[in-house]
């Protein structure tokens, strides 16, 4: 008969979990209380920064009227007030890129209104000498009575509502008036405001005449037109002198 033998048994048990010993999810309270700022998942985009990017965007109005500077300097201030923001998130805001763009757009659009702003002022500074020397030229040309190179002085609008004859024998008083005596000089009185021709986008000047007579003691003043014909200056009108059909029917 066979034996009976009670069946072999492990020589070592499975050992028994220590519950008094250290949790194994313990070290879970290692992990960073910051994880995850860094990703985009959780990062927000700063508000200057929109307002910036916008505000550059806006500052092409400043090309359209100066007092509208005030736009791209407001963008510039958003843009650096981003970036200072941003750089100070420790990574928990973006949109600098956005800053950058702001900042660039405020700063371009408000360099070109600068650039034309001194531009504009240096050419109404060579068009106030060349309208100057067409008025020593036309009082040189009067106080030698040589009308026909006076008259040639004037635009061909003037010379289509004038004609050479009217012209001359106006300036025979201009010359030597009865009553006021010689012409001794005519100038300007320094201001002058250019303009364009709404009609023709011509460049169109104006300014204010003082002609001085050996037989009165004050100025002459009067209103004087040029206009700008193939790049030189021409007297447009002198209406005290030669008014138009429309002051001429309301005088």
């Amino acid at each position: 008969m066979p034996d009976l033998q009670p069946p072999p048994t492990d020589n070592h048990p499975a050992p028994v979990e220590d519950t008094d010993g250290p949790d194994p999810l313990a070290h879970l309270h290692k992990m960073s209380t910051t994880a995850g700022l860094g990703s985009t998942d959780y990062v927000a985009i700063n508000g200057p920064s929109v307002v910036a990017v916008i505000l550059g965007l806006a500052s092409a109005l400043a090309v359209v009227d100066k007092i509208l500077l005030i736009v791209p300097v407001a963008g510039v201030i958003c843009a650096a007030v981003a970036l200072y923001q941003i750089g100070k998130s420790g990574g928990t805001q973006t949109g600098r890129g956005l800053a950058v763009l702001g900042l660039l757009l405020s700063l371009g659009f408000a360099a070109y209104v600068g650039y034309a702003a001194v531009a504009t002022v240096q050419q109404e500074k060579r068009d106030s000498i060349a309208i100057e020397g067409l008025i020593s030229e036309l009082t040189a040309h009067i106080q030698k009575g040589e009308f026909d190179k006076a008259y040639a002085l004037f635009s061909p609008r003037f010379q289509e509502r004038v004609n050479a004859q009217q012209f001359n024998d106006t300036m025979r008083y201009v010359q030597d008036h009865p009553t006021y005596g010689k012409l001794e000089g005519i100038t300007t009185n320094g201001r002058y405001d250019f303009t364009s021709d709404p009609a023709t986008g011509g460049r169109i000047g104006q300014a204010i005449l003082l002609m001085e007579l050996d037989k009165f003691s004050e100025s002459t003043r009067m209103d004087a037109v040029f206009r700008l014909v193939g790049g030189q200056w021409k007297f447009e009108n002198i209406p005290g002198l030669f008014p138009s059909p429309q002051q001429q029917q309301g005088a």
